[in-house]
């Protein structure tokens, strides 16, 4: 397939403040960040770049899955589903 060379996307994160956290809950937030960061760059050095390829990063997760487990991150397997794949 190929792609439109100079077309845009419009990308957007939604950021929500968190006011007042404790010192445990902000240390199990950013230990959650880091395994889900190790999901997104394994997915990318074994898949590149899967908009480049035409699909969508859903699709990508039973192929993620084959080489990464959220179990081998100690991460409920819903929340692995969450992430979104480098696009």
């Amino acid at each position: 397939m190929l792609r439109k060379v100079g077309a845009t996307r419009k990308i957007s994160t939604q950021v929500v403040p968190v006011v007042e956290m404790t010192k445990s809950v902000e240390l199990e937030l950013l230990q959650v960040m880091k395994k889900l960061g190790i999901v997104r760059s394994e997915s990318y050095n074994k898949l590149g770049s899967i908009s480049h390829w035409g699909l969508d990063w859903k699709k990508a997760i039973p192929e993620v899955k084959s080489f990464r487990t959220p179990d081998t991150l100690g991460l409920p397997a819903k929340l692995m589903d969450w992430v979104r794949l480098v696009d």
